[in-house]
């Protein structure tokens, strides 16, 4: 009796055991997959309004999809590989970068190509990779990582011409730009000593300001800033995220996947409050979702039964609704939760209803994900109605409504964006 009895306190406990763990979501949410396959997706990028995707593949090939459809918008290429894509903040441009050493720039509204940097008429002798490229937040600068020489070289957006270029001892994989411009983060290869750091270029003289902690006989594979720029998180191949505080430059979060981990990819999403990472050895591969707060898992999608792929790139759309992964077979956009019907374009009042202030036409912009009935009204300063603008039933995407304010009187209105679902409200200014 004495043994039935730890039997079955043994079975209680194991039950106990299993059912408090988080159980991997096997299939995810799919929105939609496309198969590129043989090529292996090596980079993935929303475009800033979210309207676009854009995937880059290890045989140079540049796909652009509408990103809620995945109807195919645009091809480009790039020879001999694309390591990284990035759109230009205005959505104008986007970036190539490659196994060619060269970057490229294409015009996504004209369709061609717009200029290529790093020409091999300026270095006719090289044989290596671009493996990096990121543009500033503020719109004036492109950074792009070039192994071959050990550079990264900056150029002006206006034109894209070279206007300075930082060298270092050993090799660079990742570059990224603060949020406010302040900061060109670069994560190197080991060195001899064999440790990798994150380097904290500033951007007024495009020196070394600080390192931070060095990842001793370790490799950085990623880098990312949050969305608000207050935290700075490396994806390593021990194992382990770190994510530093950047105004303390301290580690404030170290979470550890354990041994014989290494962790490819990482973004965060633009709450700030989560972060997406892809995990991977040779018996398995997953894509989770992590809270930074208190690191509870959040999502987990076992990529190995799924696709039986191991994942290349990362990218979150604007309004934290979907992700894009890039893998050996291809891209795959998927659904995740805590989304909202309505996404601004940007956080500023600006972006949304422009000019502004005005004289004339106004153009306010939205982002449906869903289709619904869509009312616009206009209010004076003191909240009393003053016209219906709009009501109509509005499909998915990306929308612009714009209206003549000059018959408006001078001074201050207020611009309410409501559904079933939402309601917005924005200050206007009339001249």
């Amino acid at each position: 009796m004495k043994k039935l009895f730890v039997s079955f306190m043994l079975l209680f406990a194991i039950i106990h055991f299993l059912q408090a763990q988080p159980v991997p979501q096997t299939v995810p949410d799919t929105l939609w997959t496309k198969i590129t396959g043989p090529q292996s997706v090596n980079s993935v990028r929303f475009s800033p309004d979210g309207n676009y995707v854009a995937a880059g593949t290890d045989q140079g090939h540049i796909y652009i999809y509408n990103s809620l459809t995945g109807e195919l918008l645009k091809q480009f290429y790039h020879p001999k590989g694309v390591e990284e894509l990035a759109f230009s903040i205005d959505g104008k441009y986007l970036a190539s970068c490659g196994d060619d050493g060269l970057a490229r720039i294409w015009d996504i509204q004209h369709d061609s190509l717009f200029k290529t940097l790093l020409s091999q008429t300026l270095y006719p002798n090289f044989d290596g990779l671009a493996l990096s490229l990121n543009f500033s937040i503020d719109r004036k600068y492109l950074a792009v990582n070039q192994t071959v020489s050990d550079k990264i070289f900056i150029f002006n957006t206006n034109d894209f011409t070279l206007i300075d270029s930082i060298q270092r001892p050993f090799a660079r994989l990742t570059v990224r730009f603060s949020p406010d411009n302040h900061y060109l983060a670069v994560s190197t290869y080991q060195d001899k000593s064999g440790n990798s750091y994150v380097e904290l270029v500033n951007t007024t003289n495009w020196q070394i300001e600080t390192d931070l902690y060095p990842e001793v006989n370790n490799i950085i594979k990623d880098i990312e800033y949050s969305p608000d720029g207050t935290m700075l998180a490396t994806a390593c191949w021990d194992g382990h995220i770190r994510i530093w505080d950047m105004n303390t430059k301290k580690m404030i979060r170290d979470i550890n996947e354990g041994n014989g981990i290494q962790i490819r990819s990482i973004s965060f999403r633009h709450d700030n409050q989560s972060i997406f990472f892809s995990e991977g050895n040779y018996e398995s591969e997953k894509l989770k979702e992590i809270r930074i707060q208190n690191d509870s898992l959040e999502n987990e999608w076992d990529w190995a039964i799924f696709r039986g792929a191991s994942i290349q790139a990362i990218s979150v759309h604007p309004n934290d609704s979907i992700i894009a992964i890039g893998d050996e077979l291809g891209l795959v956009l998927i659904k995740v939760n805590n989304i909202t019907s309505v996404k601004e374009i940007s956080n500023t009042n600006e972006e949304q209803i422009k000019p502004n202030p005005t004289n004339g036409l106004v153009i306010i912009s939205y982002l449906l994900l869903k289709p619904d009935n869509i009312k616009i009204e206009l209010y004076s300063s003191l909240g009393s109605f003053l016209k219906q603008l709009q009501n109509i039933f509005t499909d998915l995407g990306y929308h612009e409504f714009s209206f003549d304010a000059s018959f408006l009187a001078s001074g201050q209105y207020f611009i309410k964006v409501s559904s079933d679902s939402f309601t917005k409200t924005y200050k206007l200014v009339k001249e």
